[in-house]
């Protein structure tokens, strides 16, 4: 489960008030009617023309309700990032760039060498080259599990945790035939993935933006940005113009969609498990938790899109080893 880009071409009380508030009904330009937020930060409607409605929210299935929210990277302290450790000098330096054009972007982040294992961000390069995307990434918020139900002004608490970026070094042609990216192409694809690292989950469906799905476009991003003419995101800067955890709708659904997450919980609690941490990606959303030794314990929503358009078709679904924890109880 990842955000990532196609390669056209080639293979490729206080509660009930703010429920009522946020009962929103998804637009059709979006995945959700940006208007609440921007009435609740200022700092968001003076951004100007931006497509954060199309960024996929985060999901919680809690108590018979379904919670989309926000996630983002804290701006008080730097963010971690590793790099490939099997990285050559030109490509490092690409890398670098890349890291310090969304420093120079207006979101307020900044980004320190060296994140040791499952923290921050990692970037790592494909050893496969047949997977049908160019880029992958996965981007972990962690939530708490004593504090599931939003503040009073909307908000739950919530950061960005940890993200793997996975680039590939070759792309294939019409005739299947390996071929060695460009630097603009390794640039853009870079720029594009930080982007659902630092939060924006999803695809903008147009406009100037790196988030586009459209891979000429992110390419030409990454053309202008080594060309030197600069690098900014209005999606992005408007995502870190709200709290992280800020909530976008919240849905009523049955205790028995929700049972699955809700009992996770307690079971979590009762073994002393981390977590939990949330997922989306294009195709599906997973909530997840790890022992002492490591071994994760997840629950996935499949068809997520269909879920966040219409949350009565939300499934809760254990994996094998949640499953087996469930059962035990």
């Amino acid at each position: 489960m990842a955000s990532g880009y196609c390669t056209p071409g080639r293979r490729q009380g206080a509660a009930a008030a703010l429920a009522a508030s946020l009962a929103l009904t998804v637009a059709c330009a979006g995945l959700w009617d940006p208007k609440p937020l921007e009435a609740r930060y200022p700092a968001l409607a003076r951004a100007g023309p931006h497509r954060l409605a199309d960024a996929t929210p985060y999901v919680l299935p809690s108590q018979g309700v379904l919670t989309l929210f926000l996630c983002r990277w804290p701006t008080d302290r730097a963010i971690p990032v590793s790099l490939p450790p099997d990285a050559t000098p030109a490509e490092t330096k690409l890398l670098e760039d890349g890291l310090r054009a969304w420093e120079g972007a207006g979101l307020g982040v900044h980004f320190a060498p060296g994140a040791p294992p499952r923290q921050g961000i990692e970037i790592r390069f494909r050893r496969k080259t047949g997977a049908p995307y160019s880029a992958t990434t996965i981007a972990d918020c962690a939530l708490d599990p004593a504090r599931l139900e939003p503040s009073a002004s909307g908000v739950l608490p919530a950061k960005l945790v940890f993200a793997s970026i996975h680039l590939r070094r070759t792309n294939r042609d019409v005739l299947g035939r390996p071929v060695e990216l460009s630097e603009e192409e390794l640039v853009g694809s870079l720029l594009h993935e930080l982007g659902h690292a630092l939060g924006f989950q999803g695809h903008v469906l147009r406009g100037d933006s790196v988030m586009v799905r459209e891979v000429d476009q992110v390419r030409a991003v990454g053309r202008r940005f080594l060309a030197g003419r600069g690098f900014r995101d209005p999606s992005l800067r408007a995502l870190y113009a709200v709290r992280s955890g800020a909530v976008v709708r919240r849905a009523p659904l049955s205790r028995q969609q929700t049972a699955p997450f809700d009992r996770m919980v307690v079971a979590a609690g009762e073994r002393g498990l981390r977590g939990p941490r949330v997922r989306v990606g294009d195709r599906e959303a997973w909530l997840g938790w790890r022992d002492a030794a490591g071994r994760g314990y997840a629950l996935l929503i499949p068809r997520i899109r269909e879920v966040l358009r219409s949350p009565a078709k939300l499934a809760v679904e254990p994996a094998p080893r949640a499953a087996e924890l469930l059962a035990e109880r």
